[in-house]
């Protein structure tokens, strides 16, 4: 085992000798950036966020703002995805192009969320200037805290979500997640708060058909006959009569 770390450690270091030789300066932090992405996989978090900051530095000396604000804009979420989420947030906020920088802070997000960083997720959310950049971040963070039982928290979060779009979105995961956890008179009232007609009926669709696999037909139909729009509440019912012709309750 120590020679196949041996081994390891000497091609990391012709991989880098070999980057740190591209004459092209976007071309050469990027490989220097997938070489760290690499090297944090195995675990060598120290030696990943060296390799990173050098990447980092060569990108800061790219001519122009646009270039200089993509190659960072992949640095800072390539950082992030491998966990070192303080280094991410440096590189993100030296990124000029405003739209970029923004998109990159809501990735950043969203990673801290999916790794259950739910109080650093959302203080990197509200920091972000942009309504939609902010919603979208936002509503990641609720779906991920609801799919990980935080339900009243996700609620919280979910309201605050200025845009009726991501706000709805917000909420249809948070239902589905309430009727996964079987808990279908609060995933109902959920889905019945949500103002966008797409998402709510197809909220009501999934919590349907979550009750009728739970073998919960009776309710199941009440919800599936809640649903508006005729083509959802068919689809709805047809998956109902289906889970009771495998449940033996119909022929």
């Amino acid at each position: 085992m120590a020679k196949a770390g041996i081994r390891d450690q000497d091609l990391w270091d012709r991989s880098l000798q070999v980057a740190k030789g591209i004459k092209r300066a976007s071309s050469r932090s990027f490989a220097l950036c997938d070489i760290a992405k690499a090297i944090a996989k195995t675990g060598q978090k120290e030696k990943a966020v060296s390799i990173f900051d050098q990447a980092i530095q060569i990108a800061k000396g790219i001519e122009g703002v646009s270039s200089r604000s993509l190659v960072l804009c992949y640095i800072a979420k390539a950082i992030a995805k491998a966990g070192l989420f303080d280094q991410s947030l440096q590189a993100a906020k030296s990124i000029e192009d405003t739209s970029l920088r923004l998109s990159t802070l809501r990735d950043i997000a969203e990673a801290m969320a999916k790794s259950g960083l739910f109080d650093q997720s959302l203080q990197v959310a509200k920091s972000i200037e942009k309504d939609s950049f902010r919603s979208s971040a936002l509503c990641y963070i609720a779906k991920a805290m609801a799919e990980s039982g935080l339900f009243d928290q996700s609620l919280q979060v979910a309201k605050s979500i200025s845009d009726p779009y991501d706000r709805s979105l917000a909420l249809r995961g948070i239902a589905e997640a309430m009727a996964e956890a079987r808990l279908f008179d609060r995933a109902f009232q959920v889905a019945k708060g949500i103002e966008e007609d797409f998402f709510r009926l197809s909220a009501l669709h999934n919590i349907a058909e979550a009750m009728a696999r739970a073998g919960l037909f009776e309710q199941a139909f009440e919800v599936a006959q809640d649903i508006e729009k005729p083509i959802h509440r068919l689809q709805a019912l047809a998956t109902l009569v289906a889970e009771m012709k495998r449940a033996g309750t119909v022929k």
